[in-house]
């Protein structure tokens, strides 16, 4: 047998060719059956002995090569893990490096279509003025291209002008936490944003909203003190102001000393 198995396999259904042998006998058939599994030394039986052994050892070099079988297979199955995580990885690093370098490529593109739109459109205001008119003012110039790639997956991609104000406005530590949080939950759903500055400032202050002790009231305008609009409960209001209730009973007093009607 191989000598990194450890073991072997005793079957119920031997027991019928025990009763053929004594207790001695079937003593001495398990120390031979050790043996060989062990030192692959093969006993010289004779009698009932012999085929009784025969038939132990043939099931022990079938198991043991169905143990060597499944080895090979899982040998073979973790190569093969091992190389398609490698692979995995690989595409990963080419990923990342992509993009990082695609917000470099659209800056570039978006430099020479500025330089060529901003050449034609000297040329067309050197035209209107040789032609006596106004050159047209030039459009709002566009917002800042984003600059900055961040987050652990590189899939964060914000201006450096948005990621100062966020961090002037949260703290850097807070804005990179949200950063970290929010690029972690892009790539493992698949998202992406049109403007990261507003994904950002709207995590930071949703995570604000969860660490509110849970016992702070929120406004309830189903409650009981909410604000009445009934004319009665006005009315009753007014007179229990303090001022309001001295005012109306020094005028009441007023008219019992005139003797004046009450209504």
């Amino acid at each position: 047998m191989t000598e990194e198995k450890k073991s072997f396999i005793v079957y119920t259904d031997w027991k019928e060719y025990f009763e053929d042998v004594s207790d001695a006998e079937l003593g001495r058939l398990f120390k031979a059956l050790f043996s060989y599994a062990l030192e692959g030394v093969e006993p010289d039986f004779t009698g009932a002995m012999r085929p009784i052994f025969r038939m132990m050892r043939n099931c022990l070099i079938r198991d043991g090569a169905k143990w060597e079988e499944k080895c090979r297979r899982n040998s073979e199955n973790g190569r093969k893990g091992a190389l398609a995580k490698a692979e995995n990885m690989r595409r990963a690093l080419a990923n990342s490096a992509n993009a990082k370098n695609a917000p470099a490529n659209l800056a570039d593109s978006e430099s020479v279509n500025d330089s060529v739109n901003d050449s034609e459109s000297e040329s067309e205001s050197v035209k209107d003025r040789d032609k006596g008119g106004f050159a047209a003012s030039a459009s709002p110039s566009p917002s800042p291209s984003p600059s900055l790639v961040l987050g652990e997956y590189c899939n964060v991609f914000i201006s450096q002008e948005d990621y100062d104000s966020l961090t002037e406005e949260f703290g850097k530590t807070r804005a990179d936490n949200a950063i970290e949080e929010i690029s972690e939950y892009c790539d493992s759903v698949g998202k992406t944003y049109k403007n990261w500055k507003a994904a950002i400032r709207r995590w930071i202050k949703r995570d604000d909203r969860a660490s509110e002790p849970a016992g702070k009231p929120r406004p309830n305008y189903h409650r009981s003190d909410a604000p009445s609009y009934d004319l009665d409960d006005f009315m009753k209001l007014a007179l229990t102001s303090t001022d309001i209730w001295e005012e109306q009973q020094g005028r009441y007093d007023k008219e019992d000393d005139l003797s004046l009607p009450k209504i």
